[in-house]
């Protein structure tokens, strides 16, 4: 035997010896990246259409721990089988006794080769850029960031509309249509407007309690304003002013029971400094929800 030949033998034995290096066991996931997972699995409706039915894989990216004792659980989500193309991504936040406290969905999966772009490719040359932008993009359009779930029920809000006063037109307590006017307490403020929608998607009965404790505004620079009683604060007048006037308008402002696959819709209103910009809007009535702006 060369001594070349020996050197193989004893290199290759010793390889073998060694065995491949294998990465790690990915670690067990926590009962609050559980929950979030079977709450992502059993609770569909906030994922478009096309998603809802379809046999998901979830997966956890990371979980964030916060000082409250909550954890903010990263997930992806993705059709089993073959699915080439990115992954549905989104946020939710649990409680420490595994409860949801809110759900945030960031984008829907998307497919790099849809069929229909193969078959609108052969349709039309000119419009095919337009067809293949509206492909890829209809599930990512089709999720509202101001849509939100929580444990038992879920918020869909507007951006904040500011008015420096609300003129509207309502019955009276012995039914007699009148004008109201809701002006801000302090003259150097205004009025944020919030079209504010509680949905009750389960199965019991929801008991809203709406009232200054039901939200909070928040701004960009820290500040913290909760709605105005729109009873009180509305005061009667003679005339309208049509520059300020605000059509089919409804207050929120009372104790509701919403049963399930029902919904309530009408406006919070809270008065802030002007020119304040908004971050977010926190629900608390009966629930949880953080709604972030898109500022």
């Amino acid at each position: 035997m060369t001594q070349q030949e020996s050197a193989a033998q004893s290199s290759s034995r010793s390889s073998r010896g060694r065995g491949e290096a294998k990465p790690p066991p990915a670690p067990p996931l926590t009962p609050q990246e559980e929950a979030a997972i079977a709450f992502a699995r059993d609770n569909r409706d906030a994922y478009p259409k096309r998603w809802r039915k379809k046999d998901l894989q979830f997966s956890v990216v990371n979980a964030e721990p916060r000082d409250d004792g909550n954890m903010l659980v990263r997930l992806t989500f993705r059709p089993s089988g073959n699915f080439a193309g990115r992954p549905g991504e989104e946020l939710i936040l649990i409680a420490p006794n595994a409860d949801v406290v809110e759900r945030t969905q960031v984008h829907a999966p998307r497919e790099n080769f849809p069929w229909v772009l193969g078959i609108t490719a052969l349709a039309a040359v000119i419009v095919a850029p337009i067809l293949i932008w509206l492909v890829l993009t209809a599930d990512e359009r089709n999720i509202n960031p101001l849509y939100v779930a929580g444990r038992f029920l879920w918020i869909q809000i507007e951006e904040p509309k500011v008015v420096p006063a609300i003129h509207y037109q309502n019955p009276d307590t012995d039914g007699i249509l009148t004008n109201w006017e809701v002006r801000p307490q302090n003259p150097d403020n205004v009025l944020a407007m919030v079209n504010t929608t509680i949905i009750n998607q389960k199965a019991g009965r929801a008991i809203v309690v709406i009232d200054e404790d039901a939200a909070v505004l928040l701004t960009q620079d820290g500040g913290s304003f909760r709605p105005i009683n729109i009873v009180t604060a509305s005061k009667p007048i003679s005339t309208l002013d049509n520059s300020i006037r605000q059509d089919r308008f409804t207050g929120l402002w009372r104790t509701v029971n919403i049963n399930p696959g029902e919904n309530l819709s009408g406006w919070l209103v809270f008065e802030v400094p002007r020119g304040s910009s908004f971050r977010e809007f926190r629900w608390s009535a009966s629930d949880s929800i953080t709604i972030r702006f898109n500022n």
